[in-house]
Order: structure tokens, then sequence, then C-alpha cells
């Protein structure tokens, strides 16, 4: 029998493993037990499953679990004589940390007081201070066991992290499967629809049959044992830390923002299968173009001939080899991406931003005076999140105190994970002016226990002489779209040109919220269309910058297009309302359609800017954003009417003659230079 809970390969030779089995062993000899095999493992009541689907976890069971601290824990002192919650979770995997939350307050309800509820750890990986730190962090409450043998996963069939199991009281597993609907595998929704779990208490406490036919819960898969090969084709420290130090190290390591850590081999084997399945359905590493290899020079695809490698070495028992072999694992000063520290470092003001531990949390918005006195030419920057498991994404602006220039976006540096920092080539620099003031736009998302979050913006700077090509950021946007109810597949189209002379395109960064579904960018030259990204799978919660691997020269009368699609149907489980029609806006039950594009341009032509079409159509696009926001129809723009983003850094500068209102001349500027919907930037 093929079963799951226990990676019995050649991992257990590190030296994470060997202090695993110690552990393990010593417990099993406290308290007076053999290390079982699956077939031995007395929870699963083999006769009764095989013969009519019924699962058991009797009293008698899990007389191996133990608590964090090595102590025996065995079910028959958790169980109580009435019903039975278990929640089978995985110390290092993000939704059991986030159920074993909401499982708490399940607890706390009035009607569930009867209900004994535990938390087990079944992953093979999870290690006595895995356990201690978990419980610390996200189920202070509950009882918290590890089912060392695999007794758990073996009664009832688990596959999967985190699984809800009701157990009656004499023992059998009457539901099994997820807790609620909001997340299925890759995707969530907003807030739960369905609360399974609930309603399985609610009908087996009432005494009426569980009607709801369960579902499995998304979340991380429990490694399957293997057995080993004598002479494996592949081993971790030859062949498969390499693959992964190129991949995934410079998120999946300690104090980074992977869950898990993916450097010792112990510790891959755990998660072996899991790696192979997001690989698999294109969830890692995470990259979302399509477009030919050697098209971005950020690029982070992961070669088909590298997937079968780590299968196969999977397949074969995960046999660790000499870890003398292994490569020195990439190292990064403090987490600095960059060659060098940084010139400046200016963090998030006062005691940072609180972040609960569940909810949603509206964009946060933080103003900083870095004291600059004189201009500044940045050439780096990469802004490191305080603590990376709350920090969705994070954007910096400028808040520049001149009004008789536009720089196009005010844009310095932004965070999502796996993204790399910004490193311009020589020669290349963005420039901030002397009295400039820096905006903190923050997204959080709770990951299940409250936080503090003080994240750090690093500056890297250079002599203005240095300095050939400006670096700006213009934008193509519509933002006039709607998008009607129940629509599949809504396409929203832009376009742009009139660039000045030498600009040369750099990156290209799309952005949609929760509806979009792909997007196409092109360039257009002379009649003759040619592609310059495609993503056919848009994902809000990856929003690259893709940098081209050769910058591209724009003519000025080349066309920079985009083609966005939309999914505002119920087959779309992120969509908030499919009933309704969906028009721009910057939150995130809203959408836009943008693309922002970094554009270098020689220091003599960037008074000239991105000059857009004609005056006349600027003027209209002008307008329109008058129209969109002009809340009581007056004719201008108060600072309460504008999006809020817009408001904290660009409306002194559009406001040329300080009235505090905005006008159609003024937006006019607006839009040609590109500001006039940057409050909108990534939302």
């Amino acid at each position: 029998m093929t079963t799951r809970g226990d990676v019995r390969c050649s991992a257990c030779e590190s030296p994470k493993r060997r202090s695993m089995i110690r552990y393990v062993v010593a417990v099993l000899a406290l308290i007076g037990l053999a290390v079982p095999t699956p077939s031995q493992t007395r929870g699963f009541q083999e006769p009764s499953s095989a013969r009519d689907g019924e699962l058991r976890l009797d009293r008698e069971a899990g007389n191996d679990w133990v608590d964090p601290f090595g102590k025996p824990l065995p079910w028959s002192s958790l169980a109580g004589d009435g019903w039975n919650v278990v929640l089978a979770i995985g110390c290092e995997c993000p939704l059991a940390r986030l159920y074993a939350t909401r499982i708490e307050e399940l607890a706390d309800r009035p009607e569930f007081a009867e209900v004994r509820w535990t938390l087990v750890s079944v992953m093979p990986q999870d290690g006595p201070l895995d356990l201690q730190q978990f419980r610390n962090e996200f189920g202070r409450r509950l009882p918290l066991a590890k089912d060392v043998s695999g007794t758990l996963v073996e009664a009832a069939r688990l596959e999967r992290v985190p699984t809800a199991l009701l157990i009656s009281p004499d023992g059998r597993i009457v539901y099994r499967g997820r807790v609620d609907d909001q997340y299925e595998v890759g995707r969530r929704r907003e807030a739960p629809t369905r609360q399974d779990l609930a309603d399985a208490l609610d009908s087996a406490l009432g005494g009426r049959p569980i009607e709801l036919t369960p579902i499995d819960a998304p979340g991380c898969l429990i490694p399957v044992a293997r057995p080993a090969v004598a002479e494996p084709t592949y081993l971790f420290s030859r062949d498969i830390a390499p693959i992964l130090d190129r991949h995934c190290v410079r998120c999946h390591r300690p104090g980074d923002i992977g869950p898990m850590a993916l450097i010792d081999g112990d510790e891959v084997a755990g998660w072996s299968e899991m790696i192979l399945e997001t690989i698999d359905d294109g969830r890692m590493p995470p990259w979302h173009a399509a477009d030919p290899a050697g098209s971005f020079r950020n690029e982070n695809r992961m070669e088909p001939h590298e997937r079968e490698v780590i299968a196969t070495w999977i397949e074969q028992g995960c046999p660790l080899g000499d870890p003398n072999e292994r490569p020195v694992p990439p190292t990064f000063a403090a987490s600095w991406r960059m060659p060098t520290a940084p010139d400046q470092v200016i963090e998030l003001p006062g005691e940072g931003c609180p972040v609960p531990a569940e909810g949603t949390v509206e964009y946060q918005y933080f103003v900083v005076d870095p004291g600059w006195t004189e201009d500044r030419w940045l050439v780096g920057a990469q802004l490191l999140p305080g603590v990376d498991s709350v920090v969705h994404h994070a954007i910096v602006f400028l808040r520049s105190p001149e009004t008789d220039r536009f720089d196009g976006l005010g844009w310095v540096a932004a965070y999502v994970p796996g993204q790399e920092p910004i490193r311009y080539d020589d020669g290349l620099a963005r420039r901030i002016p002397a009295g400039s003031k820096l905006i903190f736009q923050m997204h959080y998302t709770p990951d299940g226990s409250p936080r503090v979050d003080r994240s750090r913006l690093g500056l890297w700077f250079t002599d203005e002489s240095q300095v050939r090509d400006e670096v700006v950021t213009a934008m193509l946007v519509n933002s006039s779209f709607e998008i009607p109810p129940q629509a599949s597949r809504h396409e929203v189209t832009a376009s742009q040109q009139g660039w000045p002379e030498g600009t040369r395109l750099l990156a290209v960064a799309p952005h949609m919220h929760v509806r979009g579904k792909g997007i196409e960018v092109t360039l257009d030259e002379s009649g003759v269309s040619s592609p310059l990204l495609r993503v056919p799978r848009y994902d809000f919660g990856w929003q690259h910058t893709y940098r081209l691997a050769e910058p591209r020269l724009l003519a000025p009368g080349t066309a920079v297009s985009f083609r966005a699609t939309f999914d505002n149907s119920s087959a779309n489980i992120a969509n908030p309302d499919p009933t309704r029609a969906v028009r721009w806006g910057e939150q995130t039950w809203q959408e836009m359609a943008v693309v922002f594009l970094d554009l270098a341009i020689p220091r003599d032509e960037t008074a000239n800017r991105v000059d857009g079409s004609a005056s006349a159509d600027r003027r209209q696009r002008g307008l329109e954003f008058l129209r969109r926001f002009d809340a009581d129809g007056d004719g201008k723009l108060k600072r309460s009417e504008v999006p809020e983003t817009f408001s904290a850094f660009a409306f002194e500068r559009v406001d040329a003659n300080e009235d505090d209102r905005l006008d159609a001349d003024e937006l006019q500027q607006v839009d040609q230079a590109g500001v006039g919907r940057r409050s909108e930037r990534r939302r």
C-alpha cells in the first residue's frame, strides 16, 4: 500500500533528519512503543474501512503522539467522551497557519462549546522547534500534538494539510475535508461563501445526517513514502540543490518570504511532492510571461529537463548524496540583494504598522521626508518587507516639490514576492528632485497572527556626471471601460505613441485586479505589429515587472499597445460579485487596465517628456478624468474627490495655481505627463 506521512529515504542521513529521528526514537522509547510500519498503525481499522468505507480514529490510536516538547500526548488523553474536531496541519504550510487561527474562532462559538478541538502535525519534517514556534504564533489555545509515525494520516487517509476531521463519540470520522471554501489550489475568494466544517458540526450536534458532500482541503501535500533505490540517478547535493539555488532559494531561505527554506536536503524531501505539484501547475517558480526564453533579463522559468530531474529524484526516494558535493547556497547580505550595502535606508515611520491576525486591511499610506536638500540620481532600489508573511505588495512613490516639470510617474520602488530589486545599467538613473518626499503604499494580508511591520527602503545613488539617460515611468491606461456582469472574456485596449527622440523601453509592468485574466503588449511600427509581452494567466498575487533582455528603441511614431482580458463570471472564484458591472477604480473589487513602462530618455530630451498624441486628445482624456471624479459637478476636483494615492503624492504637483482645486487645464498637463492616473498604481 502506498502511504503518506513519512518520507523514508536517504534524507535521513542529514543532520536535521538525524536529530528528528533521535527525537522520535526517544519519544517512542519513553512511552514503550516500537516504530510501526504503515500496515501496523493501530488507528487504521483495515477490515471495517475496506468493507464499508467507514474511517475511524479510536481512542487506542495515536499512543505515539507527543506535544511540542516531546512529552507523550496520546489521542486517548485528548479525545474526551463527546465530539472531536482535529485539524491536520504542517507547521510551515501557509494555509495551515491561517486555518489554525480560524479553528480557534470556531472553537469559541457557544454552540460548539462541548466539542474538543485539537491540532495535529502530520508533516514528517516538523521538528520540536517548528511545533513550538507554530504554537506560539498560530495555535496558542488549542492542544497541539505531533503524529510521530503516521497514525492519523493512515486512519483518515489524508493527502493534504490543513484537513479538518469531525470525529463522533464512538470514533467514526463522519466528516473529512476543508474548513471552508475561501481557498482553492492557487486561488482564493475574498471571503468564504460556504462554511463546510461548521455546517457539518451543526448537523452532527443536532442529530441530523451530514448531507453536504465533503470537498478535499486545498493546501500542502503530505509526502508519500517511497523506497530508496540502490543506485539513484540523481542526488540532492549534486543535482537537485543547484536547480533550487537557481530558481527558489532567493525567496525560500531562512528569514525571507518563502514559507519554508529549500536549502537542506531533508527539508526539501519533506516538501518534494509539493514542489513538483507547483512546478507542474505553473505556480512555481513564479513567472507568468509566455514569451520565448531569453526575452527578459529577470525571467525565472524552469526548463523541462530540470523538472524531470526533480521528478526522478522523488520517485527514487529523495537520496541526499554526499553533503560535501552540495554547492555553497547563494548568500545575501542582510537580505539586500545588491553587491553593496545601500547608500541610504529609510524605514516606515514611528513604531511601524500593526497588522491584525485576520480580516481585510485597507491600503496604508506613510509619508517620509528623507531631508534631501539637493537632487539625487537613483541607480538602484529595494523595498524590503519587515514581516514578509503579511506584506502582499508595497510601492514607494515620489512626491516632488516641482510644479514646472513633470517626470512621468513618481515611481521609486516596489515589492512583490520574488521580484528582483531595481538596478539600472551604467549611464542610467532616475532623478529625485531636492525636497522630495516618499509615499509608502502598503498592502497587507493577515497571516493568522498579529504582526507589526517595519518595511525598509534601500537606495543606491550615483553622481550626476555619470548619468547619460534619465529613467522615467510612463503608463498606458484605459479608464473608460465597463465589464458586463458574468462576462468571461471582456477585452480592454489602449495605445500610446509620441515618444521623445532616443527613448528606449526598459521594462513593462501590467496591472489589473482580481478579474484580470490575461494581457498582451505589442509594438506597432509602420503598420507592423510585433509582440512585446504575453501573459495568458495573469495573477493578481504576482505583479511582475518584466525587464527586457535588450532595451527597445521607441521612435516617435511607434505605438505601444495592450489588450487586456477580464473574467467577471461566476467561474472566477476571486470575483467579489459577478452580478455587477465593473468599472475603473482603485479598490480591489473594482478594476484597472494599466501597463507601466520604464523608459530611458536622453537627458537633453527629458524636458519634452512623453508627448502623447494630439493636444486635443490629451485634453479629452483630462476631461474624462475630471468627469469621473467630480462628485459635486462643479467642474473642479477637490482633494476629497480624487483617489487616495493621488491626493497623497500628486495633488500638490498638479495644482499649479495653488487654489486647492484641479481644473481642466491643470488636468490636461497631468495627462500629458502621465501623472493623472498614477494614483491608481498597482491596486
